[in-house]
């Protein structure tokens, strides 16, 4: 199923139109395929918005308020590859807030995150290996300003 694209995102490509883009600019310019730009078009001259009126988005509404979705965000820019606990316990550490693991998933998918993405390299993480490899790098190159290649086969 491909990702939904925001109400606020589809607004802008009529906008966009009405200020001269052409629709391949647009597709361009906001990451998004070509046939969304002109469904999109095609449905703002029907319709009058940018999206079908009467379809009815399934599932509950996000419970989380908008500063803890923001926190969420923030987490992630930060360290894109936390894991779903980790988000979790942040969550509640620093903000008080007590969710189950489904709400943090939903949470990302409504923020149009996958964690098909970083599934494998958070899989991989070993904090203890990193620091061991940068110990070991600094005692084998003697400037920081030099290049180092690995093989990891």
């Amino acid at each position: 199923m491909p990702k939904a694209l925001s109400d606020n995102l589809k607004a802008h490509i009529p906008i966009l139109h009405t200020g001269g883009l052409q629709p391949m600019q647009i597709a361009e310019k906001l990451g998004v395929s070509l046939s969304i730009v002109h469904l999109t078009l095609r449905l703002q001259s029907k319709y009058g918005v940018p999206y079908h009126p009467s379809h009815v988005r399934l599932g509950r509404k996000c419970i989380l308020s908008a500063s803890s979705v923001e926190f969420i965000d923030k987490l992630l820019v930060a360290d894109n590859t936390l894991y779903l606990d980790e988000i979790q316990e942040q969550l509640f550490s620093v903000r008080g807030v007590k969710v189950s693991i489904s709400t943090v998933k939903c949470t990302l998918n409504q923020m149009c995150f996958s964690c098909k993405q970083v599934s494998k390299e958070a899989r991989e993480r070993n904090e203890l290996l990193r620091a061991a490899f940068v110990n070991q790098a600094a005692e084998l190159i003697p400037n920081p300003d030099m290049l180092l290649c690995v093989d990891e086969s």
